[in-house]
C-alpha cells in the first residue's frame, strides 16, 4: 500500500491544536454565540485550561476516559477542549439516554472522570452508586450540594491555572475520542478515534471546504454524534464562531 508523505505526516498535530492556534492568534474573537449569549476565544481557552489543570489533578492523562454530560453550550465546549488538554479521551453521553443505558455505558468505559451539569447531580451520583469502580465527578454550573474529595464544581475550576498544562506523554496514536454506535440492532459499541485519525480529518477539511474565517457554524446534532467534531474543530479551526442548537425544533 502507499504510505502517506513524510511531510504530510509531520503537519499533523493534536485535536485541541486547531482551537489553540485560533485563540493565540485571535484571543477576542467570538469563539461560541450561544443565542446571543457571547465567549471569546480567550475565555473559552481559559476555562478550557483550568479544566484541564483540574483533570490533571484527578489523573487524567493518554487514554483516560472522561465523559461529558451536559447541554450544548460554552461550558461543554470548554469541557472536551480541556479534556484533550489534559491529554484524555473525550466521551459525549447525552441527556436523552434511558438509565439503563447511561449505567452500561459507564460501567463499560470506567471513567476516571464524569463533567456533568449540575441538574443532572442527583441522576449521576445515583449512577456513581450502581458502578464499580467509582469515578470523580465535576459539576458544571454550580457547586456540589455537599463536599467531597471526588466531587467538585465552579469553585474548584475557578481556583486552577489558566495557563496550559504540559502534557509531554501525549502522542497522535493515543486516543482523542470514543463514540458509541445507537445499539438499535444490538449492544452499543464504542468506536475508538486516534488523534492521527481528527487531525488527518481536519487538516481534509481545511483543503476540501475553504471556508472563510469568521464564519458562524450551527451545531446542531448532539455531541454523541460524528458530525459534532467537524461543527466544532473545523469551525474553531477557521476562527468561526460556533452556534449550539438544543431544541429539537425552532420556529423563524
Amino acid at each position: 500500500s502507499t504510505q502517506p508523505d513524510s511531510s504530510y505526516l509531520e503537519m499533523l498535530t493534536f485535536q485541541h491544536s486547531s482551537f489553540e492556534r485560533t485563540a493565540d492568534r485571535m484571543p477576542s474573537a467570538v469563539a461560541v454565540d450561544d443565542h446571543g449569549s457571547t465567549v471569546t476565544y480567550g475565555d473559552l481557552e481559559s476555562r478550557s485550561n483550568r479544566v484541564a489543570h483540574l483533570l490533571r489533578n484527578f489523573g487524567c492523562g493518554p487514554n483516560q476516559r472522561v465523559c461529558v454530560l451536559t447541554n450544548k453550550n460554552s461550558h461543554m465546549y470548554a469541557s472536551v477542549l480541556g479534556i484533550l488538554k489534559a491529554g484524555g479521551c473525550w466521551v459525549p453521553l447525552s441527556k436523552g439516554f434511558p438509565h439503563d443505558r447511561l449505567q452500561y455505558l459507564l460501567s463499560t468505559l470506567k471513567p476516571q472522570v464524569v463533567i456533568v451539569e449540575d441538574s443532572l447531580q442527583s441522576t449521576i451520583l445515583a449512577l456513581r452508586e450502581e458502578i464499580d469502580p467509582l469515578f470523580n465527578v465535576i459539576l458544571i454550573g454550580d457547586d456540589p450540594t455537599e463536599e467531597r474529595d471526588w466531587l467538585v464544581g465552579e469553585t474548584a475550576i475557578a481556583d486552577q491555572l489558566s495557563d496550559r498544562p504540559a502534557v509531554e506523554d501525549l502522542t497522535l496514536d493515543d486516543l482523542a475520542y470514543i463514540i458509541f454506535t445507537s445499539g438499535s440492532t444490538g449492544t452499543p459499541k464504542g468506536v475508538m478515534v486516534r488523534q492521527r485519525n481528527t487531525s488527518q480529518f481536519l487538516s481534509l477539511c481545511q483543503e476540501f471546504f475553504q471556508i472563510q474565517e469568521g464564519a458562524r457554524f450551527a451545531h446542531f446534532s448532539d455531541l454523541t454524534f460524528d458530525p459534532s467534531v467537524f461543527d466544532l474543530f473545523h469551525c474553531w479551526q477557521v476562527g468561526g464562531t460556533l452556534v449550539p442548537f438544543n431544541r429539537r425544533s425552532y420556529r423563524i
